[in-house]
């Protein structure tokens, strides 16, 4: 038990050692953008303006916050972002240790698989960039916040009304620090369902839901994000979305680019990766592999979900924890099924992006949660959390050079910003050069 603790707490050292060293301190990518909305649009109209369909209410007001009284230092956000990261843990731990009825070792484990599900470092464009904390991390405490007030660790009946409307409100605020915090009534909804809530509950959530909608519609009008139904081409692109945690789990074994960037004695790691692409295709184009593990997820957690319902006191608050974060990954990947699809199929190599992993690999979390509480296979769950453990390890160092290649691009970005001269050559990355050109300008300013 104490040594999967110590393996939760050298990834959150990890975490924060990479923070320290590798998040850049300038502005990055959408930065430079909501820089310049920021400085060009009045107070306090700025903080509710959308940016590409998204309100970020409480990002924004740190960015005014840095950028007004402490001349736009990135390391104040930094530090507030990973500050919501800790918090988002430490409810979840919460909930784990009040949970008595739970055998300490299975603690440890779910300990261990919730610390991978926030500090993993495939989380490190969330993590590192304080650009993405402020907003993925400000949701997740929300939605978190929210399950521990439904969730009653002591199996007595579901959560007061008061609990659920103060639930429903925190997933309210989650809307409106990005869009992926209207998945939050997604949890709220499966935890009535399974805890038998009383019809009243659910008129509860389904009142916030249909508020922060309408609210949200209101807000992001000036930018909308255009979509259409397509239901066989928008699963499509749930579905793989949903195994983006998986792809990066084993990249190097499906990605022949990876496994030629691993040291010599792992050469025979290529032939893996170029098998599999011969039998699967690209695995950033792919379709088949990566949909029917995305079907395997949902149905695994449907079942999941059916049986704690019949079993209500079987169901412990652990696997309560693990279904309301898998049912928020779902309904995140519902989300980007229906308004990202478009988007995707013009640019195919962003399905993948590090930019999305924080959301799906809490619902896979989640579903590793809920697996673990279960008192059956013991041994089986003990070799399942220390082998994930151990896979992670490999998308630490990998995500870490690509984390560093990003704030190298980043501060040559800023010293054009700074000298007023710009590369001769098209905009690398994420940094486009116009945003970089009129943040720099309202910066000055």
């Amino acid at each position: 038990m104490r040594g999967l603790l110590a393996v939760a707490c050298a990834y959150v050292a990890v975490a924060f050692a990479a923070v320290v060293v590798v998040s850049p301190r300038v502005p990055f990518a959408d930065a430079w953008r909501h820089y310049t909305r920021l400085l060009d649009t009045p107070f306090p109209g700025s903080l509710f303006a959308a940016d590409n369909g998204h309100a970020e209410v409480f990002a924004n007001l740190v960015r005014c916050a840095s950028l007004h009284w402490l001349a736009g230092d990135e390391r104040v956000q930094i530090a507030v972002g990973f500050v919501l990261a800790l918090a988002t843990l430490g409810v979840m731990l919460r909930i784990v240790w009040r949970a008595r009825d739970v055998a300490p070792l299975t603690r440890a484990m779910v300990a261990l698989a919730l610390t991978l599900g926030v500090f993993w470092l495939g989380n490190a464009r969330a993590l590192l960039h304080d650009n993405e904390s402020l907003h993925v991390y400000s949701v997740l405490l929300c939605i978190v916040c929210a399950i521990a007030l439904v969730i009653d660790p002591h199996g007595r009946p579901p959560a007061s009304f008061a609990r659920v409307a103060a639930a429903s409100g925190l997933c309210f605020v989650a809307a409106f620090n990005f869009g992926s915090g209207i998945a939050g009534f997604a949890a709220l909804f499966m935890l009535l369902f399974v805890q038998r809530a009383a019809a009243r509950n659910y008129v509860v959530v389904a009142t916030g839901l249909l508020l922060a909608l309408l609210c949200y519609r209101a807000l992001a009008v000036a930018a909308p994000v255009a979509w259409s139904l397509q239901p066989l081409e928008q699963a499509s692109v749930a579905l793989r979305w949903l195994a983006a945690p998986l792809i990066y789990l084993f990249w190097p074994f499906v990605d022949p680019a990876a496994a030629a960037a691993l040291p010599r004695p792992f050469d025979s790691v290529g032939a893996i990766a170029r098998a599999w692409t011969a039998v699967c295709g690209d695995v950033h184009r792919s379709a088949i592999p990566q949909m029917l593990a995305g079907a395997a997820w949902v149905l695994t957690i449907v079942i999941a979900t059916v049986r704690n319902r019949r079993h209500r006191d079987a169901g412990n608050a652990i696997a309560k924890l693990g279904l309301a974060l898998a049912w928020f990954g779902f309904g995140v990947a519902g989300l980007v099924g229906l308004t990202r699809a478009g988007y995707f199929a013009d640019n195919p190599l962003q399905l993948y992006a590090p930019r999305y992993l924080p959301w799906s690999t809490l619902a896979w979390t989640g579903l590793l949660t809920v697996f673990l509480a279960s008192a059956n296979h013991g041994r089986m769950r003990l070799a399942v959390v220390i082998a994930t453990g151990a896979l992670a390890l490999a998308a630490e160092g990998g995500m870490l050079l690509v984390m560093q290649h990003e704030r190298d691009a980043a501060n040559a970005d800023a010293v054009s910003a700074v000298v007023g001269v710009w590369p001769d050559r098209g905009s690398p990355g994420e940094n486009e050069y116009d945003d970089v050109r009129a943040g720099a300008t309202a910066l000055r300013r």
